[in-house]
């Protein structure tokens, strides 16, 4: 496995991050704009990039894998959801940021920054697994993962159609629809909608970006809380994936795949989605920047100590 390769992907994902910071430290976009094109990204953007990156040629051959490695993803976003809230009750975390800490240990950045980092090492079969893997996301993210955003109070009310019936569940729905039944698009659509969706990594880590511009750099680098769920995201989730897939009877391919996801640093929707439902949006783009910086260091370590 070349670490070369992973290291160009994230030094790309990161002058993105750089980009966006720039543009708005220098007012070429206002804060203000940041808030609907993160609207626009999960409402437009995000689905089209889920529903067609799940209309694949269907094979029967694969059928066992996918469901392994659907199964694996499920129980491992449950497990880290169990130690993200035995986090939150250890360290005494506020209401305010319970969710942050709970999404960002729960969920890596599987699509805007593993998805081309499979592509790099494992090429489309890679790229295949990691979109099923994404099915599983997708589904607990803007599911239980909303829920954890917006229960901040005993008396706070949750609306489930609103959680269930959003447009990413509803890409995710329809593209297995068009994967079980074979269905293709005609190529130009096709084409056209997977260019659009494609612009899901850029705008994701430019948001990124551009919310940091606000935020003083001593309160982003100095966030003890920040680094404390980076230490459990980046290395010891991670670390416990591995030791554990290692000893099952799993196919190889899958055990990387499922490894290098969960290596991941924090999900950038920590960020949008604490936007979208009124989280701590200052705390969500600390944590989220310390590890999009901090994994530049931990993915080739762990990389070159596993393979």
């Amino acid at each position: 496995m070349s670490i070369s390769v992973v290291f160009s992907s994230l030094s790309t994902l990161f002058t993105l991050l750089i980009l966006g910071y720039v543009s708005a430290k220098f007012k070429l976009v206002e804060q203000s704009f940041l808030s609907p094109l993160s609207h626009f990204l999960l409402n437009i953007v995000f689905p089209l990039k889920i529903f067609t990156s799940i209309i694949q040629p269907f094979d029967s051959s694969m059928i066992v894998n996918i469901i392994t490695i659907m199964a694996l993803q499920l129980i491992i976003f449950i497990g880290s959801h169990l130690f993200g809230l035995l986090l939150v009750k250890i360290f005494k975390v506020p209401p305010k940021q319970k969710g942050v800490w709970l999404y960002a240990t729960t969920f890596p950045n599987a699509a805007f920054m593993g998805f081309p980092i499979l592509l790099a090492l494992f090429g489309t079969e890679g790229l295949f697994y990691g979109s099923i893997t994404n099915i599983i996301f997708n589904i607990y993210s803007f599911t239980i993962g909303i829920y954890m955003i917006k229960e901040r109070e005993p008396d706070e009310k949750i609306n489930p159609k609103e959680i269930l019936l959003n447009p990413v569940n509803i890409a995710v729905l329809i593209g297995l629809i068009f994967f079980v039944t074979e269905t293709s698009l005609p190529p130009t659509l096709s084409e056209a909608l997977t260019t659009f969706g494609d612009m899901s990594t850029p705008l994701s880590m430019f948001i990124l970006g551009g919310t940091l511009a606000r935020l003083p750099i001593k309160n982003t680098i100095l966030s003890k809380n920040a680094y404390i769920i980076n230490i459990f995201r980046l290395l010891i989730l991670p670390t416990i994936t591995y030791v554990i897939l290692s000893h099952l009877p799993i196919d190889i391919l899958l055990i990387e795949i499922i490894f290098l996801i969960t290596a991941m640093p924090c999900a950038t929707l920590t960020l949008i989605l604490n936007e979208q439902y009124d989280g701590d949006t200052d705390f969500a783009a600390s944590t989220v920047f310390l590890s999009n910086l901090l994994c530049m260091i931990t993915i080739p370590i762990l990389l070159s100590i596993v393979f």
